[in-house]
């Protein structure tokens, strides 16, 4: 029974390291990689703590008790879904001006220039297609965040940690389909000069 006891206690105290472990990752990666976004790094930081005070307290007295834990991971999870929130870019007026904008140029191109008809199809699907994929994708990880226990979702957050930042699908075609036709995107132009060098960059 002490052998039980003994390799009970040491896979505790295993996932408590990888929980903690976890949540620092997922913080400096939230914090300090590609896309800044504080909540979404405190939010797993904190769910981090939440699970390692349950399996502490499991790990000690054997108690089961989630009242302090679930506070910290209800916390983490409030901070989680405003980093949801304000990661989605897509609502922003800014890129929904860009959008539209960009979608009016790809349909001059589609009905006034010769080319690649098939290519200016694309690119004005992509842009009609857009809200559409980015809102499934936002309630997808909205859902994620409310209905995942702590530890799935640290364990998800990991997994999906190192996924590549996809690109933007309507802003895509921009290079390929302004240089087919160059004057259906005068008037973009004008209203978005920094565009083109942002976009090199």
């Amino acid at each position: 029974m002490s052998i039980i006891s003994s390799i009970f206690t040491t896979a505790v105290k295993l996932m408590i390291l990888i929980s903690l472990i976890a949540g620092v990752y997922l913080f400096c990666k939230n914090v300090f990689g590609e896309v800044y976004n504080l909540w979404a790094g405190l939010g797993a930081i904190i769910t981090s703590f939440s699970v390692a005070y349950f399996l502490l307290r499991l790990c000690l007295w054997g108690d089961f008790c989630l009242d302090t834990g679930s506070s910290l991971a209800l916390i983490g999870t409030g901070l989680g879904l405003i980093g949801i929130l304000s990661g989605a870019k897509f609502v922003e007026p800014k890129i929904i001006e860009l959008r539209v904008d960009l979608q009016e140029a790809f349909l001059d191109a589609s009905l006034n220039c010769v080319g690649d008809k098939n290519l200016y199809e694309k690119a004005l699907m992509s842009c009609a297609t857009a809200y559409p994929r980015e809102f499934l994708s936002l309630s997808n990880q909205l859902a994620k965040a409310i209905y995942l226990t702590p530890m799935l979702s640290l364990a998800d957050g990991v997994f999906h940690s190192t996924d590549e930042i996809k690109p933007d699908s309507c802003t895509s075609y921009y290079f390929s389909v302004s240089k087919q036709c160059p004057d259906s995107f005068v008037i973009f132009h004008i209203k978005h000069p920094g565009f083109v060098s942002e976009s090199k960059n």
